[in-house]
């Protein structure tokens, strides 16, 4: 049997957001044991300022949703997320989507 590296991939995630509104998507974290012991998420505006932001583990799987306000500055977004689980194997993963209202 073919052992995975550790990684994050995404599924929804947009390169550009272009529109105020809620958006929906999922980091689904390959590599990693069946529990998940530790998550962290960090959701970043532009201004490095935090996005009104929540998230829901399930499995490996991470349902995420954020809201880009019309003050919501344009520009990179930073999306840090940091997971380990109860073997001790861990992944981080940065993800940076544009902003441009």
């Amino acid at each position: 049997m073919k052992k995975l590296a550790p990684k994050i991939s995404t599924v929804g995630l947009d390169n550009t957001y272009y529109m105020p509104g809620t958006y929906d998507f999922r980091f689904i974290m390959g590599g990693l044991g069946s529990i998940v012991k530790s998550l962290d998420v960090e959701m970043l505006d532009p201004d490095r300022a935090p996005l009104s932001s929540s998230f829901r583990l399930w499995g490996k799987k991470v349902m995420c949703s954020f809201l880009i306000e019309n003050t919501t500055p344009s520009g990179v977004c930073i999306f840090k997320i940091r997971a380990s689980d109860n073997t001790g194997k861990s992944i981080e993963a940065i993800f940076s989507p544009w902003v441009i209202l």
